[in-house]
């Protein structure tokens, strides 16, 4: 993994990262067209559905190789609004000039449309003539979002800086909106008018700026390390190109161009941090039952917490993806504009069939068509956008990493829902659960899955097993496999059965990235291909020769064929072309290298064609030996915007046909599986939920061959019914995949899923590439794509699924990603501790009645002890060094964190975490540590209420500061104690002018004694004065409290009243709660004149050990004190 790559996948919720991510299949197999001509061409000629290899004489006009060939036939389509802002590019240096040049006055509105129509025409092909600023971009021109980037940098090279910059994530986005020509001339129109009014105003905003905004606090937990929601990277931020660092792009296939990195999926333990999802509570929730039964169980669970919460679609929907009873949405597909959220239940239903000749496996595609409707209808409203989405799914409580949860993988797409909702939704909190059904009843899920939503905190991608283990999936580094590269017609691994007798059948084998992968297999094994593909290999019209790439063919084609043919159909019939000139080209190069070949047309979605083919394949050659899936397509739009039918398609292609495949090859002895997916499955894409569905569930296709099973048998799909597929096992440490088996490769056979990130292509011209090189994103090259493909299959590896993305000579390399979570969000230093917003803590009167008894002025404020926990719960979510003991530095009160709506609204208060520049405090050694990251705390309106250091320091230290501690780190008697005397009595002590505090927050019980040195007391917890909270506490903040009161009337007869501000060190040496009354101990710690006082507290347990030490407690004098320190101070006494 790279931080190129990283980059690339952190464009989630952007313009960029939509036109970015689709690049992988878009020049993959046979894909179909995101949209059909209106009027398609007939074709001229046609063949027999079986084609021999023909030789390379009559192979028609065109490259001799696909990864040389023109322009990916999968068109993208028009890039989705998305409401974000795109990822950074690097910072561009003004041109050096001795005088400042004088200023270019910007060309009018329609001298742009003069130039846009001029530079539509030179870079599509269409004549000037036929083009029309009414045009759609994507419908009527065929001009994806790539060629949309393409034009306008060509356009800003003719009229200068008035054009929009396409290196500028915002002006992509923009541009991602725009459907016609004349929306473009109006953007660039918009944009003049902007840059004449001046820019002075952001800079006086940026200089006024000293605190995170509203947004950057709560704004989401798309909000990267150390970044806004406007994804610009803060000066610490690893994403943030070096300055001057804007080297060539290097695409375009050479092997120097980009090194390859490989990355595998693996599951931590990670206990429930004790915050609740982002956004919960916010407003209603709607919770989809989709014939699960835990819909009703769950809303009673979150009703009893204090939310809204309507459950709907009791039924799950037929196999033919329709829904019961009419459709359970409401008549216009929108979900009550109010709808603050939505939860997604029908993947943890039985997944029953009504045709017992149907694998349960078409019943749980349906519900993953049904799922992406719910969300379509969320997508509409506002609120629900800015709300939260949880899609649960019953796939081993792994993400199907075990493989032994059967024809439930097909259900695996779920968690991929989410994720592409979460980058289209930048301000939406969205969630993945995996949770194992097992044997428990309906309301024992719905308390697991409850528990998650209120104490899971922002962990996206998390699994719950049904023996109450909770773990978070994580990606790491793999080896990257490199043996036999250079191998001709030999196995370089014995266990791979690949040879000239073998029979590959590849689907979409004969174009794009999966042709190239089949050359090369060819080129070391020499087995007998056949190459499904939908393409029919027509002549092609004459005349058309000398054009190598569409805007070629598109120009010459429309002189051919005169004004009347519009430009839909002449851009389908040079697709056309090339598509067959490409699929040509592959059996030519084949045929050179002297491998029997077959090129059969089969739509993988049409289990009759597939099995004529392959019926043919098995007559001639014998059974199947090895299986390559390569078929996919595009669809991208919006969820909002994405029809049923493009979203079937899409899934269909991917996900179905390889259901399609192994059933139809049930039969043969596969040696070899390999299927190709996509990064966008693991990380989600905007625009692209549809393909990131059917990836996941290949993924998960996987792991359940690899670990022996059939996922396409004919079967009810029971939830808990997982077959003998071998224990649940320990889910590991850090970095560890847990007990889920050696099964990439069964027995004698491989099985791999190659997750690919974005390849080279003939798409990517010189200006295109400058925009690619600023934003620092490498491509595979075709050639070492390839390559690798043949040396991942014959390589031994526990895991079947791995992703292979390009590294690239101008990105840096990454030391340390152990931790890298499912959204993208990066591990800081060696990867112990992650950053971005960790979760919420929602205050109210159900919850946090006792809070009212610490209301200093009539209203109830949080405490300093009680902010603590919750900096430690988010410290919990944020890394899993903590769960044995915790340090915190530098703990400081930023605002009064008051609570006025604890009696009504309540309060939904956030925590989140970011990197710092500085190294982390030293070793023993004096080998500085990783960075650290700083824990803040933030209110409703989005002001930072506290914050704290979380190091890296495994030794937190014992005992008090200076020489009042003792060697043993215990914590001494202070000296000088006068008996406390009448203040034995605990009406007494609270009677005291420095406690304020209600019965409930009354956590001395005795006052020992105290003088000028300390004081002792002794306290009890929150059990014992009823506060509950269960397992969500990290410390026990009763106690701590109490010791804090102690040190406020300490000071109070010190120092005459004063109020805790900061604190040097907080450590918790043993997290949890007192379970009997311990010893609370408070010593001088030195003072800063007359206001300011220093002090160390402890809560020691009655064997000596301290359980908490907060060490250099800062207290300041309380304003309404003044006089008394100016006057007479109050001195201690019995």
């Amino acid at each position: 993994m790279t931080e190129a790559h990283l980059e690339f996948l952190r464009m989630s919720g952007t313009a960029f990262t939509w036109l970015l991510a689709g690049q992988d299949e878009a020049v993959a197999g046979d894909v179909l067209y995101t949209e059909a001509p209106s009027d398609p061409p007939a074709p001229s000629a046609s063949v027999p559905a079986s084609t021999p290899v023909a030789a390379p004489a009559q192979v028609a006009p065109g490259p001799a190789a696909p990864a040389q060939e023109a322009p990916s036939p999968a068109p993208i389509g028009a890039p989705p609004a998305t409401p974000t802002s795109a990822a950074p590019g690097a910072a561009v240096r003004p041109p050096e000039t001795s005088e400042p040049a004088p200023p270019t006055a910007a060309p009018d509105p329609e001298e742009i449309a003069r130039l846009l129509i001029d530079t539509v025409a030179e870079r599509t092909g269409y004549p000037v003539s036929v083009l029309s600023l009414d045009m759609e971009m994507e419908n009527d021109l065929g001009i994806d979002s790539l060629k949309k980037i393409e034009i306008l940098s060509a356009l800003r090279q003719h009229a200068g800086d008035a054009v929009l910059d396409m290196s500028e994530g915002d002006n992509i986005a923009e541009l991602g909106a725009a459907r016609t020509l004349r929306d473009v001339v109006e953007l660039i129109r918009r944009h003049i008018d902007e840059a004449a009014g001046g820019g002075a105003g952001g800079e006086a905003g940026a200089a006024a700026g000293t605190g995170p905004t509203t947004n950057e606090a709560a704004g989401g937990q798309n909000a990267q390390v150390g970044q806004s929601n406007g994804r610009q990277p803060a000066p610490d931020d690893p994403a943030a190109p070096a300055a001057g660092g804007e080297a060539p792009f290097q695409g375009g296939g050479s092997d120097d161009a980009a090194g390859l990195t490989a990355t595998v999926e693996a599951l931590v333990r990670a206990p429930a941090p004790g915050l609740a999802l982002p956004g919960l509570g916010l407003g209603p929730l709607v919770i989809v039952d989709g014939g699960s039964g835990v819909a009703e169980p769950l809303a009673q669970r979150l009703r009893a917490a204090g939310l809204d919460a309507t459950v709907r679609g009791g039924d799950q929907p037929k196999p033919d993806g329709t829904l019961p009873r009419g459709s359970e949405l409401p008549p216009d597909g929108a979900l009550p504009a109010e709808t603050g959220g939505l939860i997604l239940l029908g993947a943890l239903a039985e997944l029953d069939s009504t045709n017992p000749a149907q694998p349960a496996a078409v019943a749980a595609l349906a519900v993953q068509e049904a799922s992406f409707r719910w969300v379509r209808a969320a997508a509409a409203t506002a609120a629900a956008r800015a709300g939260v989405l949880v899609t649960v799914q019953d796939t081993g409580g792994d993400f199907g990493l075990s493989g032994r949860h059967g024809d439930r993988a097909w259900l695996g797409g779920l968690a991929a829902l989410a994720r592409a909702a979460g980058t289209e939704w930048p301000e939406a909190s969205v969630k993945a659960i995996d949770c194992e059904r097992g044997g428990r009843d309906a309301g024992q899920v719905a308390a697991a899955i409850a528990r998650e939503l209120l104490s899971g905190g922002a962990e996206r991608d998390v699994g719950l097993s049904a023996d109450g283990i909770r773990v978070a999936a994580r990606t790491v580094p793999a080896p990257l496999a490199t043996s036999g590269a250079d191998r001709t017609g030999e196995s370089p691994r014995a266990g791979l059965r690949l040879g000239p007798d073998s029979v590959v059948v590849a689907t979409g084998g004969a174009r794009g990235i999966t042709a190239a992968a089949m050359l090369e297999l060819a080129r070391r094994y020499r087995p007998r291909l056949a190459l499904l593909g939908r393409t029919r290999l027509t002549d092609e019209p004459a005349g058309l020769a000398a054009a190598t790439d569409e805007a070629g063919l598109i120009k010459l084609l429309a002189s051919q064929r005169g004004p009347e043919v519009g430009p839909a159909r002449i851009r389908a019939e040079a697709r056309e072309v090339l598509a067959v000139r490409e699929v040509r080209a592959t059996l030519a190069a084949l045929t050179e290298l002297g491998v029997p070949a077959r090129y059969l047309v089969a739509d993988v979605r049409d289990a009759d064609a597939v099995s004529a083919a392959l019926g043919e394949i098995r007559r001639e050659w014998g059974p199947v030996t090895a299986f390559v899936h390569g078929a996919g397509t595009l669809a991208d739009k919006l969820i909002a915007d994405k029809s049923d039918e493009a979203f079937h398609r899409v899934l269909a292609t991917k996900a179905g046909g390889l259901l399609t495949m192994l059933t139809q090859l049930r039969d043969d002895p596969l040696d070899l599986i390999c299927l190709f997916s996509s990064v966008t499955g693991w990380f989600g894409n905007a625009g692209q939920c549809d393909y990131a569905m059917a990836n996941a569930t290949v993924d998960q296709v996987a792991s359940v061959l690899a670990a022996g099973g059939d996922a396409a048998r004919p079967g009810d799909g029971r939830a808990g019914d997982r077959g003998d597929h071998g224990d649940h096992g320990d889910h590991g440490d850090h970095g560890d995949h847990g007990d889920h088996g050696d099964h990439g490769d069964h027995g004698d056979r491989v099985v791999r899923s190659i997750a690919w990130g974005p390849w080279a292509g003939g798409m990517v011209d010189p200006l295109l590439a400058g925009v690619f090189a600023q934003a620092g994103v490498a491509a595979i090259p075709v050639a070492r794509g390839a390559a690798a493909f043949a040396d991942e299959i014959a390589r031994h590896r526990p895991d079947p699924r791995i992703m292979i993305a390009a590294s690239g000579p101008n990105a840096t390399t990454v030391d340390h990603l152990e931790g890298l979570d499912r959204s993208g969000d990066t591990a800081d230093g060696d990867g112990w501790a992650r950053a971005g917003l960790l979760g919420q803590v929602t205050v109210r009167r159900q919850t946090h009645s006792w809070l009212s008894d610490h209301s200093p002025a009539g209203t109830a404020v949080a405490p300093l002890a009680l902010a603590l926990d919750w900096l430690a719960r988010g410290a919990r979510a944020s890394t899993r060094d903590v769960e044995s003991g915790l340090l915190l530095r530098d703990l400081r009160v930023l605002r009064k964190a008051s609570l006025p709506h604890l009696a009504d609204q309540g309060h939904h208060l956030l925590v989140r975490a970011d990197t710092t520049e500085a190294a982390g405090a030293p070793d023993r050694a004096g080998t500085p540590g990783p960075p650290e990251l700083v824990l803040r705390l933030y209110g409703d309106d989005g002001a930072p209420r506290y914050s704290a250091r979380l190091t890296h320091q495994p030794d937190r230290g014992r005992g008090p500061s200076g020489a009042a501690g003792s060697t043993d780190g215990s914590w001494p008697t202070p000296d000088g104690l006068i008996p406390g005397g009448g203040d034995h009595d605990q009406t007494r002590i609270y009677a005291e002018d420095a406690l304020f505090h209600g019965p409930r927050f009354r956590a001395i019980t005795q006052m020992t004694a105290m003088s000028e040195q300390g004081a002792e007391a002794v306290v009890v917890g929150v059990d014992a004065l009823d506060w509950g909270g269960g397992a969500d506490w990290y410390l026990d903040v009763a106690a701590l409290d109490g010791g804090m009161q102690l040190a406020g009337v300490w000071a109070w007869r010190v120092l005459g009243g004063a109020l805790p501000v900061a604190v040097r060190e907080c450590r918790i040496h043993q997290p949890g709660l007192l379970t009997r009354p311990a010893r609370a101990v408070v010593l001088a710690a030195g003072m800063n004149g007359d206001s300011v006082t220093f002090c160390d507290v402890a809560v020691v347990d009655d064997d000596g050990a301290a359980r908490i030490e907060l060490i250099g407690v800062e207290l300041v004098l309380r304003p309404d004190r003044v006089k008394t320190a100016q006057g007479v101070r109050p001195r201690v006494q019995g």
